[in-house]
């Protein structure tokens, strides 16, 4: 899906691995790439991922974690991400 500014790409950031897709504006998957988690900078890398995946900037990136967040955004407890 588009916002009509830009592609809108969604990342899921998984104990070993990040999975992104790039969505059409029909909201349909029209690309998606996996590669394993590389090490502590993972905001740098799901940036990245969405950045190359996007083929620029992307309008919207929603991301999923497996992990309790305060309302501040502070991950609280991750169980399945190295720490």
């Amino acid at each position: 899906m588009t916002s009509g500014r830009g592609p809108a790409v969604g990342v899921d950031v998984g104990g070993t691995k990040l999975l992104a897709v790039l969505l059409g504006a029909d909201g349909e998957v029209v690309d998606a790439t996996k590669e394993p988690i590389r090490g502590a900078d993972l905001v740098a890398q799901v940036t990245d991922v969405a950045v190359r995946i996007s083929g620029g900037t992307p309008a919207s990136v929603g991301i999923g974690v497996p992990a309790l967040i305060d309302s501040e955004g502070t991950i609280l407890f991750a169980p399945n991400l190295q720490s």
